[in-house]
């Protein structure tokens, strides 16, 4: 996951990328780029650290190559799949280029005032890299929905998944119950809020996503709608010629 630390920087959908990769079975890495032009770029790994716990992050620039060489020597391997996503403008195809070490793939300019870029790369393309591993660059996204990632959202908050499991209720809302482990964890410093507030916004998206798509299924799956819907033939009109 490539997000750029300039305008487009947004710790929140990185989270929803995260969750798409996990739900995918990949592994997830972040790719924190354009360090270079970042005012802290330090204090954005941190931040993108707490709220992605688990996940490595890297800093990376490729106008300095900071990040490539223990990005290339860590998960650029002989026989590894890599694939870059992440939204338009944030340098995925310049970081394919770097790890080519030519210009293999075209690359567009962003604007200055909201660090959006074209759609540089409008199909998926396919390369070898002179270590062995395969590549990946992909369009860049605007939007990204979860239709039933509930699999991917917990796997993705996994440490939330484990404080829920110790909380003195089951159904525990993780609200202002007593006994929430969530919470004792929040008021101890050992969960970011920010982190718990993303996890909230996920699940309750993807429940009424799948709550949607389930209604529309059980529709469909009711005993009888398959006949009812086949004798519902579109009226057809006849028209006779006068010297019929």
């Amino acid at each position: 996951m490539v997000s750029g630390l300039d305008h487009n920087f947004n710790p929140q959908r990185v989270q929803r990328f995260l969750v798409a990769a996990k739900d995918s079975g990949a592994e997830a890495v972040i790719l924190l780029n354009k360090s270079d032009i970042a005012g802290d770029p330090e204090e954005a790994l941190e931040e993108m650290k707490a709220l992605a716990v688990g996940v490595p992050v890297f800093l990376t620039s490729t106008v300095t190559r900071k990040g490539l060489k223990a990005l290339t020597a860590t998960y650029a391997k002989r026989g590894a799949t890599l694939a870059f996503i992440g939204s338009s403008g944030t340098g995925k195809s310049s970081l394919v280029n770097a790890l080519l070490r030519d210009e293999a793939l075209p690359v567009g300019e962003v604007r200055e005032k909201d660090s959006k870029g074209r759609h540089t790369t409008t199909r998926r393309e396919l390369v070898l890299t002179p270590s062995g591993a395969l590549v990946i660059d992909t369009p860049g996204l605007r939007e990204l929905q979860f239709w039933g990632a509930g699999d991917g959202i917990e796997g993705t908050f996994s440490d939330i998944t484990a404080l829920a499991l110790r909380c003195r209720f089951g159904n525990c809302s993780h609200e202002a119950e007593q006994g929430c482990a969530v919470q004792a964890a929040i008021q101890a410093g050992k969960l970011a809020p920010e982190r718990f507030a993303a996890y909230q916004k996920l699940k309750l998206e993807a429940g009424l996503r799948g709550e949607k798509f389930k209604k529309a299924s059980a529709i469909a799956s009711k005993p009888g709608w398959r006949q009812r819907s086949d004798h519902q033939k579109p009226f057809r009109h006849r028209f006779h010629r006068d010297d019929e």
